[in-house]
């Protein structure tokens, strides 16, 4: 059996009760071919990207389940033809395996490295040239457009002058 996850958008202008029984419909298929439901979400009425069956609203639900390969034709060809699902789409879900006990090694390795970095850091840093005053916009806006080892650009001369 593997992981699955199946989205549905539903028909906007269903109750609730009938999202319902909608939802426990469809569960139902699932469980019928030896399938297991293990989580089951349903959204608010959300507004579609662009209209599907001239619909612009619908209700998201999402199911994880895990099913047998073969028996996702079948499901396929009945939601198919279900006239309240506007959409639907089965994915397998990637899901990684639980670590065992790594996040207790990162946690412990982690705090020695954290410990030495400021240190390093501090060693490594360069030492930033400050200026003896205050410094106006416009003297750091031309020192900045000239660049390193350039003189200054001055207000009259422009590059389209030259020509």
């Amino acid at each position: 059996m593997r992981d699955y996850e199946l989205v549905c958008i539903l028909n906007a202008g269903l109750e609730d009760t009938e999202i319902q029984e909608m939802t426990q419909r469809v569960s139902g298929i699932i469980q019928s071919n030896d399938g297991t439901v293990e989580n089951v979400r349903t959204s608010e009425v959300r507004r579609l990207a662009y209209p599907i069956k001239k619909k612009t609203e619908g209700v998201y639900v999402v199911i994880n389940f895990k099913q047998a390969p073969s028996a996702i034709q079948p499901l396929d060809t009945v939601l198919k033809l279900e006239e309240q699902i506007l959409r639907h789409r089965v994915y397998v879900s990637d899901s990684l395996p639980p670590l065992a006990h790594a996040p207790e090694e990162i946690a412990n390795a982690g705090d020695a490295s954290v410990a030495s970095q400021p240190e390093a850091a501090e060693a490594e840093a360069p030492e930033v040239e400050t200026s003896q005053g205050p410094v106006s916009l416009d003297e750091t806006a031309s020192e900045q457009d000239a660049g390193p080892g350039e003189p200054e650009a001055s207000e009259s001369s422009g590059p389209d002058e030259s020509r």
